[in-house]
This record gives structure tokens, C-alpha cells and sequence, in this order.
């Protein structure tokens, strides 16, 4: 099982839960933090899970 969760805690919304061996779509966070867990019950054998990140700067231009 993974989730993700917006934010930093396992109490913020949760964007995704995958509980198969598909490989989740890219996803985005709405701020700086991502709440990642990964569970697996030793059913399958395999070499564990590989996880990507990418951070972005997000300009916001105001005109005063």
C-alpha cells in the first residue's frame, strides 16, 4: 500500500492510495510538503519501490 497525502502530516488530505503494483501518475502537492507512506504485507517478493521527486518554485507576480 502507498499513500500520499497533501501536506506534512497523515492527517492531510490524501491525493492518492495504490494498493496494487501499478505504478501511481504523476501527482503535485498544493505547498512545500508531501506525507508519503509505504506499507507491504510480505506477500510479494520483490527489490523494494523507487520514488521520484521533483521540486518547482512557484512565481506569483503581483502588480501594485
Amino acid at each position: 500500500m502507498f499513500q500520499i497525502r497533501d501536506g506534512g502530516l497523515d492527517t492531510s488530505p490524501l491525493l492518492q492510495r495504490f494498493c496494487n503494483t501499478t505504478s501511481p501518475p504523476p501527482l503535485s502537492t498544493t505547498g512545500p510538503n508531501a506525507w508519503v507512506k509505504f506499507h507491504s504485507d510480505g506477500t510479494f517478493s520483490n527489490n523494494g519501490f523507487n520514488i521520484t521527486y521533483h521540486a518547482q518554485l512557484s512565481m506569483i507576480n503581483s502588480f501594485f
